[in-house]
């Protein structure tokens, strides 16, 4: 998994390998000065190569959950039709 800030900075981390919390994955969240920041986290291989697109977190914004230490992204696994291209 790729973490990257608005700023450029990334991150990389590895699922959590106990059977209960595989596909979980923990960056930092300690933005500067307390910024509001849009992390950009993209599933990626080994290699660094994106497997996924990537999801905008929000972290630190105005709304009801700007004092969040954590944040949940849900990846939902789709199967493309290579047949036709979908």
């Amino acid at each position: 998994m790729r973490n990257t800030d608005q700023w450029g900075n990334e991150a990389f981390t590895t699922s959590k390998s106990a059977a209960s919390e595989l596909g979980r994955y923990d960056f930092p969240l300690f933005p500067p000065d307390g910024s509001a920041v849009t992390y950009s986290v993209t599933v990626v291989d080994a290699a660094g190569n994106p497997l996924s697109p990537s999801a905008a977190v929000a972290h630190g914004h105005d709304g009801a959950f700007r004092d969040a230490n954590c944040h949940w992204v849900d990846w939902v696994q789709v199967k493309l039709d290579a047949a036709n291209g979908e």
